[in-house]
Order: structure tokens, then C-alpha cells, then sequence
């Protein structure tokens, strides 16, 4: 059984570039939740075939992401349950090497690049209804204390929360959510 209290923490060029795809993140996510599931358990609440989550699970796997719990036979044929390595996955750039950061700032393009097109389409999708309901575009500056900064921490953590308790399978529609907090320097 793996360590929950422990966050996973990702310090290499490939871990990162396992962890960019929207399907490797909507699987973490997924495991978030669940604690534990089988690839064919996280292509029904992800909503894609189980082929093409193998590649993906792999790739976790190889990263240090996730980790077998054990194996079920399914008649006739093993099949694996797998677990997040830990309670979270985070981003150790304190003391990063430069190939790591070139890895970072591709993921974060590849990243704003997904949610471009996720907000586009939902554009698109929503563009004959008269109201648009529940999609939205924020972009906020602001001046925070170090205080401040750890209150917006556990603000989003709370978000967080509510999202992973309030996520419900039966619902067919994603609703997106992608904070991006940093610090910007003024010349």
C-alpha cells in the first residue's frame, strides 16, 4: 500500500512529460478520488476507451505516479488495480536543473494550449444558447502579503476539495477548472 500522507514529488524531465496529457491528468485526478481502480474502473469515469489508457497508465507508472495494489483475475485474465504513489503530485523547482525547467515550461505551454482549446470548444458549444452558464474567463492581478499568499493557498486546496467531493460520475459533462498562481515581478 502506498504512502497517502506523502505528496509525490516530481523532479525529473520524465515524470513531467508524464504527467502533461490531458488524459494523464484527468487519470490522476480520477485517483484522487477513488484511491484505486482498474484501467478498465478509469475509462468509464474518464470516459474513454481502456486502450488508450494503457499508454498513459504506463507512463504514470514508469514516473513514479502510480503503483500496483494488486492484481484481480477477471475470467480468465489478471487485471491490475493501481494507486496514486502518494497523496498528491507536486513540483519540486527549488532546485531544479535547467533540463527540468525547459521540461516545466513546455508542460506549461502545453497546459495553456489544452485550455484554450477546452474554453474554445465550450465556446463553440455554447454558442447558440442566449446565456452562456457556468463558462467564464478570470484573470486577476493583485499585491499579497506573505499572509495573504498562504491564505490563497488554502483557498485553492479548499477548491480542490470541493471538486474532488463534489465530482459525480453520473454526470456526462466536465466542468474545467485551471488556476494558475504566480509571481510576477514589475521592471
Amino acid at each position: 500500500m502506498a504512502a497517502r500522507g506523502k505528496p509525490i514529488v516530481l523532479t525529473r524531465p520524465d515524470q513531467l512529460r508524464a504527467v502533461t496529457s490531458l488524459v494523464a491528468h484527468q487519470v490522476i485526478s480520477v485517483m484522487e478520488r477513488v484511491r484505486s481502480a482498474t484501467v478498465t474502473e478509469l475509462a468509464e469515469r474518464i470516459g474513454v476507451p481502456a486502450g488508450s489508457l494503457y499508454y498513459h497508465v504506463r507512463n504514470l507508472k514508469k514516473a513514479g505516479v502510480l503503483v500496483e495494489q494488486e492484481r484481480r483475475s477477471t475470467g480468465g485474465r489478471d487485471e491490475v488495480v493501481y494507486e496514486l504513489a502518494g497523496s498528491e503530485v507536486v513540483l519540486d523547482s527549488g532546485n531544479a536543473k535547467p533540463a527540468f525547467l525547459k521540461e516545466l515550461a513546455r508542460t506549461v505551454r502545453s497546459r495553456l494550449r489544452m485550455v484554450e482549446r477546452l474554453y474554445l470548444d465550450a465556446l463553440e458549444r455554447r454558442g447558440n444558447a442566449r446565456r452562456v452558464r457556468g463558462l467564464s474567463l478570470h484573470h486577476h492581478h493583485s499585491r499579497l502579503s506573505t499572509k495573504s499568499k498562504i491564505e490563497l493557498e488554502r483557498r485553492i486546496e479548499e477548491l480542490e476539495r470541493f471538486l474532488v467531493e463534489n465530482d459525480d460520475p453520473r454526470v456526462k459533462e466536465f466542468t474545467h477548472v485551471t488556476l494558475a498562481v504566480l509571481p510576477v515581478g514589475r521592471d
